[in-house]
Formats: C-alpha cells, sequence, structure tokens
C-alpha cells in the first residue's frame, strides 16, 4: 500500500493573511501543518513580525496546539552572495520556537563555490536546532535546475541539507520525472505541489506564475503523478497554488478549494 502523503499549506496562496489566519485556513482546508513566511522576500511582501516577537510565536504555538497542526517549514532565506550565516542566529532561533522541520533557501549567488560553502555553514549552524535547509531551485534563478540544485548540496559536503522540489520549476526548466530518480532520493525529504497551464515563453509570465498565477493539482498539464512515484514514498508535500483568480476570497476558502481539489488528485492517482 502507498504511504499517504501529509499535505502542508504553503504561505504562497494566502500571503495577505497573517500567521494565525493561515492557520485557520488550514484547518478550513483540511490540511496537516502550514509553511509560514517568517521573512520577508521582497521589499513589497507584507512584513510579518515574527523573528524575535515572543507574543506572535507564543500566539502561533497555541493556535497550532489548538488545532493539532505543526509547522512543516519556514520561508524564506535568501542566499546571496554576501549572505552572513552567523547573523543568522535569531532566524533558526524563530524556527526551532515554531517547531518547523525545514527552512526553505533559494540561492541567488552565481559563483557556486561560495553557494556551496555557504550552504555548509548553514546546514552546520542550523543542526543543532534540528531543522534541515532546503534548496527549492527555481527556474529563473542562478540555480535553476534540480541537477544544479543536487550539485550545490552535495558539494556543500554536508548531510543537513536536501533539495526542495517544485513541479512547476521542474517543468520550466525541462526537467522529468525521469531525472528525479537519476538522483539520490535522499535529497527529497519533502517538495511542493501545484500544477499548471502549458509553458510560455515570455520570462516575466514565467514570474508572474510563479508567484502568483498557479492552477490546483489535476487542473494543468504537469506530470504529478510521475513525479509522485519518483520521489521517496510518503514525503509532505507542501500545496502551493496561489490564483490569480481567487484574489477575492478569503484565506479559508482558498484553502477549502486548494484542499478539496489537491485530496481528490490524490485519490485519482491512489495516494488517498
Amino acid at each position: 500500500m502507498t504511504a499517504r502523503n501529509p499535505l502542508s499549506f504553503a504561505n504562497l496562496q494566502v500571503i495577505d493573511a497573517d500567521p494565525l489566519e493561515q492557520i485557520e485556513a488550514a484547518v478550513a482546508g483540511g490540511f496537516d501543518a502550514v509553511g509560514l513566511r517568517i521573512i520577508a522576500k521582497y521589499p513589497t511582501d507584507i512584513p510579518i513580525p515574527i523573528v524575535g516577537n515572543k507574543a506572535m510565536l507564543q500566539a502561533i504555538r497555541h493556535r497550532l496546539d489548538i488545532h493539532g497542526l505543526f509547522v512543516l517549514d519556514a520561508e524564506v532565506f535568501r542566499m546571496t552572495e554576501d549572505v552572513d550565516i552567523d547573523a543568522k542566529t535569531p532566524i533558526l532561533e524563530t524556527v526551532a520556537e515554531l517547531g518547523a522541520h525545514y527552512l526553505l533557501f533559494v540561492n541567488e549567488d552565481t559563483d557556486e563555490s561560495r553557494a556551496s560553502e555557504n550552504i555548509g555553514r548553514l546546514a552546520e549552524k542550523a543542526a543543532p536546532y534540528k531543522i534541515k535547509p532546503m534548496l527549492e531551485f527555481v527556474s529563473f534563478y542562478p540555480t535553476g535546475t534540480v541537477e544544479a540544485a543536487a550539485r550545490l548540496i552535495e558539494r556543500s559536503g554536508h548531510a543537513n541539507a536536501g533539495v526542495m522540489l517544485d513541479p512547476l520549476h521542474l517543468s520550466r526548466s525541462g526537467g522529468t520525472p525521469d531525472d528525479l530518480r537519476k538522483l539520490n532520493p535522499a535529497l527529497f525529504d519533502y517538495c511542493q505541489f501545484c500544477d499548471a497551464p502549458p509553458p510560455t515563453d515570455s520570462l516575466e509570465q514565467r514570474k508572474i506564475e510563479g508567484r502568483q498565477d498557479r492552477e490546483f493539482p489535476g487542473d494543468g498539464v504537469l506530470p504529478l503523478a510521475g513525479i509522485l512515484d519518483a520521489l521517496p514514498q510518503g514525503i509532505p508535500l507542501s500545496v502551493e497554488t496561489p490564483r490569480l483568480r481567487d484574489k477575492g476570497l478569503s484565506p479559508a476558502e482558498r484553502a477549502r478549494l486548494c484542499g478539496e481539489a489537491t485530496r481528490k488528485f490524490l485519490r485519482s492517482v491512489g495516494r488517498l
């Protein structure tokens, strides 16, 4: 029997909600966990006062306990060329206080040697907190393929780091489920989950769909069943399906629609 994949409700589809609202939305959608954004990725992102905010952390933990949810991952750490890993202790402390298993990060450094060294330092620093940094490759970032991400993690020389797979970016970078089978399965502790329409040649449109306009699982053309078959059984799925047409809906309604569609797809492929 195929192991069930725990479902986590990612932040991107309710980026306008605060952490407590996101937790309530995850409950409405029938999710097992949430992925919280504790670091604003861009200046235009809504600032979320979590890092170092004891009152907010306590409120989040209390709300999670009430509903029996957990935090799968916290995001999003940017690995830049001038990153100061030693200065990130408050972030790791916050992730640990949330009980999150993983810290999601992206690499924006074009120097692979320097990036891999910094990844190793981050992995080493995160280990005592029982946090595993996970590198998400993004098709229009310096680390844009699953092979490049795996290479960076392997070059880091540290077991406490992995690759976070997003089906959208796998597809948009030309990757396939067969490419995943060629890599060490131990790299993939969990993955994001979404669908998307056929690709466009427009880089700007790829950026828009990545952040704002995807599809629910089963509503697009991505090879999701093949991806699931290529990954370790039973790993958590962080469902990340922002849709522009849903922006007027409440966070809870967005989560409900997302959860229903995801479970319907997983049932259709014998995963639920």
